[in-house]
């Protein structure tokens, strides 16, 4: 089965400056297809990456 990989396409989109501008703090999210070694499944893995500075992570955990 043909693997996707959403994260290359952003990193396509990303050459042009309204992109960064629109989308600068939206998580990457990757996707990929597949099957099992036996063909009797389908695989559908999703990761989904985030990325925060740490003083925003350190301001959150002391509000708590």
């Amino acid at each position: 089965m043909e693997q996707k990989n959403e994260y290359e396409n952003i990193q396509r989109s990303k050459a042009s400056s309204t992109y960064d501008e629109n989308h600068r703090n939206e998580p990457i999210v990757e996707t990929q297809l597949s099957t099992s070694k036996d063909r009797k499944y389908v695989i559908h893995k999703t990761i989904i990456t985030d990325i925060k500075p740490v003083k925003y992570i350190q301001k959150v955990l002391e509000e708590k």
